[in-house]
């Protein structure tokens, strides 16, 4: 049989969701905390009074019903009356299927869509619709699912009746153009020094691509080259966001069709199947002995973590009766990789919380948190001995590991792209073809080379020189590795040893890489505004239709006649609605005019047409009067004094530490959780610590080894 897996979190039983067969169809996700190699299942609780209904807890009872009549027949029960058998019954089915594992313990919170399960046939569809579910089609009888549905009815409260509408509140003020996104970070001695985090967060794109290349024979991974466009792309574009609100059905479809392709290719050949399943097993035979040993081998890699007695059983199950073996291969392929513990970070924690809501992370947890922040990779064989011989449960030992880690490529990659998240900048825009403006440069592959000179910056600023944030804004050190990025850069062709001194390219703002465009002429204001919003973390709005429309109309004569920083000025601060945006975005692009749109040091500026022909040639100006913040009105007279400025501000520093804390901690900073971790951060930054020791401190403190009981 074909068994078809559906990863879609966030949706109902009829729409797909992410109760896996090893979280919700009967193997324990409690057994991810485990704490070693040898952990079984945590036995599940006495059915006993919880989580049955009754006084503990009751249903929110909400606002008192409308005198209307209720919708019959599912009025509220009674507080004092007792469960129904069939509703302490269906408690403990919920319990010993381990149900709450991915749906809550209590199936009033309706989580993931449990609220429909009301009836045995709504559940039985569930189990066919979602492929995930496919166990509970044998594991649970007819007579257990009508137990359960009793149980779900009981738990879940009629929706209240709707309240007289308030007033609308009034609208709060938008804030001001340009405002910092966030204050000073504030922190109490009484605010426990610990991560806030979700127990469920799904693997972006390029580490979901990083997992699979560790864990798939080199012959398989390389025939599913022309697959990888079907895996969520998860660009970032100076954004982070919490992954397990994005898992959305397309995102589910993705990334189960390329399950689908994993299955394909593994079975493939008989050297593609027991490279992957075992020597023992082949297109014709794959035995239970052989099942186990594969599972021995590879499940904790797979789910990163221990696996159980139950896991090996219910993938048993499920595995067993696919007809043939092809199917049984590629069936058991699918459930290891659709698997939530495959495509998630799972952090349930072990143990109880402590008194400031904090549970200590297992060893595994512990070893993916680190390897995934630090490499966007799955631990490597000597992190996971130790996650699998439970030894990652105190600091020294972690920061072992983080700074073995820290000396890998995988590592700088990291952080090279944490810096292009920072800029908001992933990947480098082709150059213009235009002749005339190129003069003599080659376009051919210029944004690539320019790629390679921001990498090796980086590398060097950060991790060769061991360089702080003022370094990183006033280094002259450039690599171009192309004629062409040469005379870019005003210097000759480097190939290998000591970095080159480019004379007008002075710190991160003068990178190519920041400003190549597909157009000669010059952006000044997405300049700015990239500028504002990515490296200083503000807020500015996008323009209303009202703001558009009553924008002043130029003539092609204000074209030639108007400089480009006039000609700016006079589109867009008339009107008031733009002046409070623009008098915070204009300046702050004029300072990068001296870079041309392949970041070509430039004094003059050319001004071409729609039709692309030069209408007017002006000096390009270097003064600019930026207003980091809303009281500066420092004119700097060139780019590297402003730079210098920049890099002492409180504004950029903050936004720094806020994107770097996001980036590696691969989720939004909570300001109500992570303000200590935030505040010592900013503290070290600002006392000019090394970046490279800086990027350090997410990993080398107690918050590694806990998460938030939420």
């Amino acid at each position: 049989m074909k068994l078809k897996l559906n990863l879609l979190m966030l949706a109902a039983f009829e729409a797909a969701a992410v109760v896996a067969l090893m979280g919700c169809g009967g193997a324990s996700l409690d057994t991810v905390a485990a704490a070693g190699p040898d952990a079984t299942p945590a036995p599940a609780p006495a059915p006993g009074p919880a989580p049955a209904p009754g006084p503990a807890p009751a249903p929110s009872p909400g606002p008192a019903p409308a005198p209307a009549p209720a919708p019959a027949p599912a009025p509220a029960p009674a507080p004092p009356a007792a469960p129904s058998a069939a509703v302490t019954r269906g408690a403990a089915v919920y319990v010993s299927a381990r149900c709450g594992t991915c749906h809550g313990n209590d199936p009033a919170a309706k989580s993931l869509g449990i609220d429909r399960g009301t009836s045995a046939a709504a559940l039985s569809a569930a189990y066919v619709k979602v492929g995930a579910m496919a166990g509970f089609q044998t594991s649970l009888t007819a007579a257990n699912n009508a137990d359960l549905a009793a149980y779900i009815t009981s738990r879940v409260a009629p929706a209240p009746a709707p309240a007289p509408s308030p007033a609308p509140a009034p609208a709060p003020a938008p804030p001001a153009a340009g405002a910092p996104v966030a204050s000073n970070f504030a922190c109490s001695s009484a605010e426990a020094e610990k991560n806030s985090s979700a127990a469920l967060t799904r693997l972006t794109g390029p580490e979901l691509r990083n997992t699979y290349a560790a864990t798939l024979p080199t012959a398989v991974w390389t025939g599913l080259a022309s697959s990888l466009y079907m895996l969520p792309p998860d660009t970032l574009d100076g954004r982070i966001e919490n992954l397990v609100g994005t898992y959305t059905e397309d995102t589910a479809n993705q990334i189960s069709r390329f399950n689908e392709q994993v299955a394909n290719q593994l079975t493939a050949t008989n050297a593609n199947v027991s490279a992957f399943f075992g020597s023992c097993a082949s297109l014709t035979a794959f035995p239970k002995t052989c099942f186990d040993a594969f599972l021995t081998a590879k499940g904790p890699s797979l789910f990163r973590s221990a696996v159980t007695a139950a896991d090996n059983s219910m993938l048993w199950s499920v595995v067993s009766q696919a007809g043939g073996v092809p199917d049984q291969l590629k069936t058991l392929s699918q459930l290891v990789f659709n698997d939530p513990r495959f495509t998630y970070h799972l952090e349930l924690g072990a143990g109880t919380a402590d008194a400031s809501g904090m549970v200590a992370l297992t060893s595994y947890e512990v070893a993916n948190r680190i390897s995934y922040g630090m490499t966007a990779a799955p631990p490597d064989a000597t992190l996971w001995a130790d996650a699998v011989a439970d030894r990652l449960k105190t600091l020294p030992v972690v920061n072992t590991h983080v700074d073995r880690i820290a000396a890998t490529p995988a590592y700088k990659n990291r952080i090279t792209a944490l810096m292009k998240f920072y800029i908001g900048t992933e990947k480098a825009n082709p150059a213009p073809t235009h002749a005339e403006f190129m003069n003599g440069v080659s376009p051919t592959d210029l944004n690539l080379a320019a790629t390679d000179e921001f990498n090796d910056y980086i590398n060097q600023v950060i991790f060769t020189q061991q360089g702080t944030l003022r370094d990183l804004f006033t280094s002259r050190a450039t690599f171009p590795r192309t004629p062409a990025l040469a005379t870019v850069m005003g210097t000759s062709v480097w190939s290998s040893g000591a970095a080159l001194s480019a004379p007008n390219h002075a710190g991160l703002l003068a990178r190519p890489y920041l400003y190549l465009l597909n157009d000669p002429n010059l952006k000044l204001v997405q300049r700015g505004k990239k500028l504002r919003i990515n490296m200083l973390c503000s807020v500015v709005p996008e323009p209303t239709a009202q703001d558009l429309a009553g924008r002043p109309l130029l003539s092609g004569a204000d074209l030639t006649s108007l400089n480009r920083r006039d000609y700016i000025d006079k589109a867009t601060l008339g009107p008031a609605s733009c002046s409070s945006c623009h008098s915070k975005l204009n300046q702050l692009g004029f300072a990068t005019e001296n870079y041309d749109s392949i970041g070509r040091f430039s004094r003059t500026e050319k001004i071409y047409n729609n039709n692309l022909v030069k209408v007017a040639e002006f000096p390009a100006l270097s003064t600019s009067t930026p207003a980091i913040t809303a009281s500066d009105t420092r004119t700097f007279v060139n780019m590297n004094d402003f730079q210098v400025a920049l890099s002492q501000s409180d504004a950029l520093q903050q936004c720094f530490t806020q994107k770097a804390y996001q980036f590696l901690q691969r989720r939004a900073e909570n300001l109500a959780t992570d303000s200590c971790r935030l505040k010592k951060m900013d503290t070290a930054l600002k006392s000019n610590l090394p970046l490279a020791s800086f990027f350090l401190e997410n990993f080398k403190q107690p918050s590694v080894l806990y998460k938030r009981n939420q």
